[in-house]
């Protein structure tokens, strides 16, 4: 499983402190910027009812169905967010899963990792799909990042047998405590929104009134080269259209730098 895990990884204070986990039922939909999105064979692998009767959500409309490819088809399929863990003693990362076996290829998984670990966090195989037929919570201990700071969340998959493994509801719990969530990000202003994710032939990167002047925008590959750098003025409320068409397939960082402030932002680029 060891060369998978590095495929999945190359495609891609207080309790008072503000949420830490972005749309985490998924209900903002596919492409919201909420999670950065990548599928080999769907493009993303966030579905409503339009991905078919293989797969439902826990709750809502939108869940994550990783894998689902047909049989003797590698499928790779990623889903991260940079999220922020307040400051506690004991820390825990919740969500619901269920797994379609599938073919039951033994090597077929999902994973969680943090931080860029080539080692995950957690993950489960077909071997696990007795005890997942139906929808059951998974949590997984998070204590050692319970620091105030930001770190990278990605859910990840490799499938060639078929499997499905179904995922909703992420909930974050400090010190006993469940930590507000943004249920959805289409309510919560946002200085800067980079869509649609995943894009084709254009990236489309919106300033609003929060961001104002000039800003120099960079885009970075998941191995951290430059590959476009733009300077634009008065930004404020406007769209700016890059053309990614040449880019190759993966995930990609966004930094703007307005009047000393940078912000990230990161999509993908799926032809």
């Amino acid at each position: 499983m060891k060369k998978t895990l590095f495929s999945i990884l190359a495609v891609a204070g207080s309790l008072a402190a503000s949420a830490q986990i972005n749309d985490p039922s998924f209900e903002a939909g596919i492409g919201s910027g909420a999670w950065t999105e990548f599928s080999t064979f769907f493009g993303t692998p966030l579905c409503d009812a339009g991905c078919g009767t293989g797969g439902a959500p826990y709750d809502g409309t939108f869940y994550a169905w990783f894998g689902g490819a047909a049989v003797d088809s590698s499928e790779t399929a990623v889903l991260s967010q940079d999220i922020t863990i307040p400051n506690g003693n004991a820390g825990s990362l919740s969500f619901w899963m269920k797994i379609n076996a599938g073919n039951a290829v033994a090597s077929d998984f999902v994973a969680i990792f943090f931080d860029g670990d080539t080692i995950p966090t957690w993950f489960a195989t077909t071997a696990d799909a007795a005890n997942y037929a139906a929808y059951t919570q998974v949590t997984i201990d998070v204590s050692n990042l319970t620091d105030g700071a930001t770190h990278n969340l990605l859910v990840g998959s490799n499938t060639t047998g078929g499997a499905g493994f179904l995922i909703d509801a992420f909930d974050l719990t400090i010190d006993g405590g469940s930590v507000d969530v943004f249920n959805n990000t289409m309510n919560q202003e946002k200085a800067i929104a980079v869509f649609p994710s995943p894009a084709n032939e254009q990236i489309n990167v919106q300033f609003n009134g929060m961001v104002k002047g000039n800003a120099t925008v960079k885009i970075f590959d998941v191995t951290g080269n430059l590959v476009s750098q733009d300077f634009f003025t008065e930004i404020s409320n406007k769209v700016f259209s890059y053309n990614v068409s040449a880019l190759p397939n993966g995930i990609y960082m966004m930094d703007v730098n307005n009047n000393g402030t940078v912000q990230t932002q990161r999509f993908v680029v799926a032809h």
